[in-house]
């Protein structure tokens, strides 16, 4: 799965230029189960460092945000 986000405190992606950098940035996650932490909801397996491929947004709506992903290939590996 891709997933998109922006947000600051943390450097998880190769976009980011340090941890108080908000730009948009793409990660592939893999998800599990774990009922003990999250109920019914998944959890993050595993998240790419690696970015696969830039975002374009280009439509927002109060709680929807369409995403083209414009180049997809990803050389990296899934860490936890």
């Amino acid at each position: 799965m891709v997933v998109s986000t922006t947000h600051a405190g943390v450097q998880d992606s190769e976009e980011q230029s340090n941890a108080s950098d908000p730009v948009w940035h793409n990660h592939y996650v893999t998800l599990s189960q774990d009922s003990d932490n999250c109920g019914n909801d998944s959890k993050v397996e595993s998240i790419t460092f690696e970015s696969p491929g830039q975002e374009r947004i280009f439509y927002f709506l109060i709680d929807f945000c369409a995403l083209l992903i414009i180049d997809s290939t990803c050389d990296g590996k899934f860490t936890s």
